[in-house]
């Protein structure tokens, strides 16, 4: 797997890997979720990585926030696992810089 570098603005840099790890629980929490018709918290979840992803300069976290909003709304609970197995998946190839 390639290695995915992300600049990130420096007043942010103590926080970035502490994020990441956040968002890497928050998909735990969505596959969880998902398997148990918590469909409004996962909305609250990807609304708000829709809107804290693109602060540290992870375009893709926001772009999952926005589909997993979107398959909230669906009610598409195996779209929902997915989408956040990937997103994690991804996450474990950011490289802060």
């Amino acid at each position: 797997m390639e290695t995915v570098f992300i600049k990130v603005d420096k007043a942010l840099l103590p926080y970035a890997q502490g994020y990441i790890e956040h968002v890497r629980k928050v998909c735990s929490d969505i596959v969880f979720l998902a398997s148990n018709g918590g469909f409004e918290d996962i909305a609250l979840l990807a609304h708000r990585m829709k809107g804290e992803g693109g602060a540290y300069g992870l375009d893709e976290v926001s772009a999952a926030g926005r589909e997993i909003m979107n398959l909230t709304e669906a009610g598409d609970t195996e779209g929902l696992k997915s989408r956040a197995l990937s997103l994690s998946l991804y996450l474990d190839r950011v490289k802060v810089i």
